[in-house]
């Protein structure tokens, strides 16, 4: 066991050792413990909401990400551990200090990721897409975790919501290839939208005559989904599929890509429909991945050597030896894929011939 994995193991346990104390005394006191006092109230409140959450920063996970997230948790944790007469101060750390609290955290997460999405795009070492800028920032931020991946998805949505409408992405056109221009995507977003508008007015109305409160979070959600199929179509249109020297970037809107290494290409060739799901309720062949956009047929599919990656919603992570795909211009779109693979098989034969 390496140094620093003892260091771990001794953190965590001195975590448990310390955390049972302020729990088990917590408990004792609240439950079993027959004379009570003001001040021990206090203590006790005062170790679970804060002691604690400082715990887990120093001992388990060193980064104030955690000090806000177990400082959310304990609130939860106390409500049950403290007895209900005791509760006075808790409920000041409920309706005083946590809005504060949550206030503060969504400030820090917001100038963190502007400081850290500008320091990503200023150090890299080519130009970075908002999609790639934003992912090293959150990465460096909450490390390669689901929440990194919900932050992500939520800033994608809004960007492609609002954003794009004041700034448009840069999109290099001898590298870039389009897929919504030949498909019924806007066509679809549009029914959808209308759908989503009668069916919005009409649940508020029958939600409102028994709960307004039930009404108004129907209409937020749809609010929400309305969003949601603005940022599609806009990702659709401003995230086209690039090839590069090295690289194939397959995209279908925001929320599915796949990078695939040139090298790794064994063909792209015209798609085999066999075992292949159509949409996400199917099932087909486990290796196969088909991003095409709702009813459309995919133009080629790229065959690896070794499985590549394709992530999709929230960062699901899918292996895959073939993927279905669509573009608009789909003889350029393989010309250019052929040609560097061309290119990199050249260059292996020079290099073997020069051995």
């Amino acid at each position: 066991m390496t140094t620093t994995k003892k260091n771990r193991s001794v953190a965590l346990i001195a975590f448990l050792i310390l955390a049972g104390i302020i729990y088990g005394g917590s408990y004792y006191y609240m439950h079993v413990h027959t004379a009570k006092s003001d001040i021990v109230d206090l203590f006790v409140t005062v170790a679970l909401m804060f002691v604690i959450p400082f715990l887990v920063n120093l001992l388990v996970i060193p980064n104030k990400i955690s000090l806000f997230f177990a400082f959310f948790i304990e609130i939860f944790v106390s409500k049950y551990l403290i007895a209900a007469s005791h509760q006075r101060y808790l409920d000041y750390v409920i309706f005083y200090v946590a809005p504060l609290v949550e206030i503060f955290f969504l400030c820090f997460i917001f100038f963190q990721i502007i400081r850290l999405y500008r320091d990503s795009k200023k150090h890299a070492d080519r130009e970075l897409s908002f999609y790639e800028a934003m992912e090293v920032a959150l990465t460096k931020l909450f490390g390669d975790t689901p929440l990194k991946n919900v932050f992500l998805a939520e800033i994608k949505l809004f960007y492609y919501s609002f954003g794009v409408l004041f700034k448009k992405p840069d999109i290099r056109k001898d590298i870039s290839y389009s897929y919504h221009k030949t498909t019924i995507i806007k066509t679809m977003m549009i029914v959808f939208g209308l759908l989503l508008i009668a069916e919005t007015v009409l649940l508020h109305w029958l939600l409102a005559k028994w709960s307004i409160i039930a009404a108004w979070i129907a209409t937020a959600i749809s609010i929400y989904a309305a969003l949601y199929i603005v940022a599609f179509y806009n990702s659709v249109k401003y995230l086209p599929c690039t090839v590069t020297e090295d690289k194939v970037t397959l995209y279908a809107g925001y929320q599915s890509i796949a990078v695939i290494d040139i090298a790794n290409i064994e063909a792209i060739q015209s798609p085999n429909m066999s075992n292949v799901a159509l949409n996400p309720f199917e099932k087909g062949d486990s290796d196969v991945v088909n991003t095409t956009l709702m009813m459309d047929s995919p133009s080629f599919e790229i065959k690896v050597k070794e499985s590549a990656i394709h992530y999709g919603v929230f960062g699901m992570k899918k292996e895959f030896k073939r993927i279905m795909f669509k573009v608009d211009e789909p003889e350029s779109f393989a010309q250019a894929i052929r040609s560097r693979m061309e290119k990199l098989q050249e260059q292996h034969d020079k290099e073997n011939t020069n051995m």
